[in-house]
């Protein structure tokens, strides 16, 4: 058996290729892996394209939104990142607020209007589709058009979108697809509304709308599920976009069997409850995927935080199929945007922004280490592969790939933490390891 190790280390150049460290002495921790007891399929890892990241990357001009996009989704050079979640019109951070149908009443969407996509995402989509060819994309609405909702605004209070409208609203969300389909850009998946639960209430100009889990699923069986099959599209439905701590939510909506043979996925975010909830999920609906829409890893926890503890290992072993960040590329203002959670970035503090940030002074963009993070795990993983048993020691998760190899990762990213001496068990062979502190180890074995 070959075994390839690959590491990166805080502090150090990501991904670079090391010898199998030696332990102190016998190891007591041993991770053993199982290729043969498979689960869920990996789709991959991303980010998100909303119009905040699409002005930063047009202003800071080709060479710079090169370098920065070959950083997060080129396989051999950067993060391999191969999924994008894109706004469906605006969301809290953009360089506007907008709908793609801004006549009050135009049901028959004349007024549908794309030329803020076809001047800010699609170009930005190319771009990144260059680098990562598989690339799969999500579209996510935050708001419908303020005059199908019961707030006739866009921002909070959230408001409902009125029955009246369901049917409208369903055809506006086909016509998006549509749309991206006829610019050569493929929407792979759909969610119905960002955070469907999530009031920020009136004081925050944010886009953003309610529903129910009862009016969720009555949208999709009566409207949006009929709407996409006569327009014969392909889309997949996601179904929730929202926190694990609401899982009665995605619940209601499969309980449903008109609705449920139509559902790919339930959408997580990780804002709020435990990954666990996806593992207690996927005991009840094992044909559902899970995957995690938004959130935002924390970078090595070099300095106590609070901030997103929970591991991507532990997230992936807890049954995601998938993990995208929130918010591709912030200026140093933390912006643009118009949300309640605006605030001044430090390029110097890794906790401060989520992927990219472009300094604009300083005409320099810095990349968070959580993308090398995430990089051990997006270069190594193949899509498609399976995550399979092994011991829930260290922050660590297995994957067995389509080309037959096994894939391990394990995070070592405990502050304060010291070094840890482990052993490998696999196919009755063993090895004997240790990873350094804040550091994260993928070892591939062919």
């Amino acid at each position: 058996m070959d075994i390839t190790l690959i590491q990166t280390t805080h502090g150090q150049a990501p991904w670079q290729q090391q010898e199998i460290p030696k332990p102190q002495g016998r190891p007591r921790r041993v991770v053993r892996i199982n290729p043969d007891a498979a689960h869920q399929a990996f789709l991959g890892l991303g980010t998100d394209i909303n119009g905040c990241t699409c002005a930063n990357l047009l202003d800071m001009g080709p060479q710079r939104r090169a370098e920065t996009l070959t950083a997060l989704f080129d396989r051999e050079k950067g993060a391999g990142f191969s999924l994008l979640r894109d706004d469906i019109g605006s969301s809290d951070f953009t360089f506007a607020r907008y709908s793609l149908a801004e006549e009050p009443g135009d049901v028959e969407l004349k007024s549908f209007d794309f030329s803020r996509e076809e001047h800010y995402t699609i170009p930005m989509i190319r771009e990144v589709r260059a680098l990562a060819p598989d690339l799969r994309l999500l579209g996510s609405p935050w708001s419908p058009p303020a005059w199908m909702k019961s707030t006739k605004s866009m921002v909070g209070p959230a408001g409902k979108l009125l029955r009246r409208y369901y049917p409208a609203y369903a055809r506006y969300l086909a016509r998006y697809v549509q749309e991206m389909a006829a610019r050569g850009v493929t929407v792979d998946y759909l969610t119905t509304q960002n955070e469907a639960r999530a009031d920020h209430g009136g004081a925050h100009p944010m886009a953003q709308c309610v529903y129910t889990a009862q009016e969720e699923r009555d949208f999709l069986r009566d409207h949006l599920i009929p709407t996409l099959r006569e327009a014969g599209l392909a889309t997949k439905i996601w179904i929730f976009d929202h926190n694990w701590n609401m899982d009665y939510y995605p619940r209601t909506i499969l309980a449903d069997p008109r609705v449920a043979p139509h559902v790919d996925a339930v959408a997580w975010h990780h804002y709020g409850g435990s990954p666990r909830a996806m593992e207690r999920f996927a005991q009840d609906f094992p044909g559902v995927g899970q995957q995690i829409t938004e959130g935002q890893l924390a970078p090595f926890r070099t300095t106590p935080s609070r901030r997103q503890g929970t591991s991507l290992a532990r997230c992936l072993r807890c049954g995601a199929g998938s993990y995208i960040m929130w918010v591709m590329v912030l200026n140093e203002e933390g912006g643009p945007g118009e949300g309640p959670f605006m605030m001044r970035r430090d390029p110097h503090n890794f906790r401060t922004f989520d992927v990219a940030l472009w300094e604009r002074q300083e005409q320099k963009v810095y990349i968070n280490e959580t993308v090398a993070i995430m990089g051990q795990f997006s270069r190594y993983i193949q899509r498609g592969a399976r995550r399979v048993d092994s011991t829930p020691l260290l922050d660590s998760v297995a994957f067995r790939n389509p080309d037959g190899s096994v894939v391990l990762v394990v995070e070592n990213n405990v502050c304060g933490g010291g070094a840890v001496d482990f052993a490998v068990e696999m196919a009755g062979q063993r090895v004997e390891t240790s990873i350094p502190p804040y550091t994260v180890q993928t070892y591939v074995f062919r």
